[in-house]
């Protein structure tokens, strides 16, 4: 479907949220540009009145053309990854995202740095720990391996 691309309002930005009428019951979408095959997933919010009205009081924004519906306001962060410019109409897919491996892909490519860090720090530790839980239990294995042998 072909959308027309906005910047969100300042007070979003680094929120890793996109704004849209796109109805679904998944807080996560996933964003394709179809030209460049490129992708993101991203949180997702609804347009809605109360969002209109504050987004077109905004001196920093355009004011939205929402007659048609096929409206999608995306942050710098995430309008550079997918390779498209502000205002211009460009045809998307877009899709609910469900999976724990898609939750893990909106962290670990998350626009604020802090939730980036954050979850390859926790990932890291995860991945320590796995390794620190599963050595001793080879050791134990090549103990009672060893017991078994000189019996």
């Amino acid at each position: 479907m072909k959308y027309k691309i906005y910047p969100t309002l300042y007070s979003e930005i680094r929120k890793g949220t996109v704004w849209s009428f796109y109805e679904t019951n998944s807080n996560l979408i996933k964003i394709k540009n179809i030209e460049n095959k490129k992708s993101i997933i991203v949180a997702h919010r609804k347009i809605e009145n109360n969002f209109i009205k504050i987004y077109n009081q905004s001196d920093f924004t355009n004011p939205l053309e929402i007659s048609n519906k096929n409206v999608i306001l995306i942050d710098e962060y995430y309008r550079n990854k997918l390779c498209i410019k502000k205002y211009c109409e460009l045809e998307l897919e877009i899709k609910p995202v469900n999976s724990f491996c898609g939750k893990l892909s909106y962290l670990s490519n998350h626009s604020d740095d802090i939730v980036r860090i954050s979850f390859w720090f926790a990932f890291i530790t995860f991945l320590f720990s796995l390794i620190t839980y599963f050595l001793p239990l080879n050791k134990l294995y090549n103990c009672i391996s060893n017991i078994i042998s000189s019996i």
